[in-house]
């Protein structure tokens, strides 16, 4: 019994080590391909990814159970979407293009919430909160003001939000992102961790590398 259980741990050590040998391989090969092709929209990343993931089309073979009851082509889709995705970490870690890439996309972002939540909203917001104070109608002022880089306002009106709602999700988002844009990269990062531990969504694990990143 004490073997089986040995060599059971040999091979998933051995699937695991294979994986991130070969996330490590394509990282740089992408980061080559998104450099060269002066990446600025997702659909680059998409392109070298498949252009290059099919050089281990062999070694990612070998990561297939043959004998699961899982289909051999779900464990395809889903090895290449955690393939994907850790190497969008590596990305965001390692290669200076998609790093400028990722964080130009969030500089955008709020270019698009400024067209959306102008300045002269804010009177009947705040009409509308006299009347009834909201936890929607807080988020909304708050994010005219973030928009707006009242980052002051913008912070008091998060940390209301979550006084009404501690799991407020959306509002520990923007204010870890709004730590961020004001550079206090410890709390936006402490933020960042605390919405991955409750949530466990993967696509906070960029946020958490961009920080990082950016605070050394």
């Amino acid at each position: 019994m004490k073997e089986n259980i040995t060599v059971l741990l040999f091979l998933v050590s051995i699937s695991i080590f294979g994986q991130q040998d070969i996330i490590e391989k394509i990282s740089q090969d992408v980061c080559i391909c998104f450099t060269e092709n002066k990446g600025d929209d997702t659909s680059i990343l998409e392109k070298c990814f498949t252009k290059h993931i099919d050089t281990y089309k062999t070694e990612l073979d070998k990561l297939i159970d043959k004998n699961s009851s899982v289909p051999e082509y779900k464990q395809g889709q889903e090895l290449g979407k955690k393939i994907f995705f850790e190497m969008q970490q590596n990305l965001v870690k390692n290669c200076d293009a998609y790093f400028n890439y990722f964080d130009n996309l969030r500089a955008q972002s709020i270019l698009a919430m400024k067209k959306k939540y102008s300045q002269s909203k804010v009177q009947s917001i705040n009409v509308k909160l006299s009347e009834n104070k909201t936890i929607d109608l807080l988020w909304e002022r708050a994010n005219l003001y973030f928009a707006n880089n009242d980052l002051i306002k913008a912070e008091i009106d998060y940390k209301e939000c979550l006084t009404m709602n501690p799991n407020h999700v959306p509002s520990m988002f923007f204010l870890g992102w709004l730590y961020e844009r004001k550079q206090n990269y410890n709390k936006a990062l402490e933020i960042y961790q605390s919405i991955f531990d409750a949530t466990k969504k993967q696509e906070i694990v960029l946020f958490i590398e961009l920080v990082k990143r950016k605070s050394k």
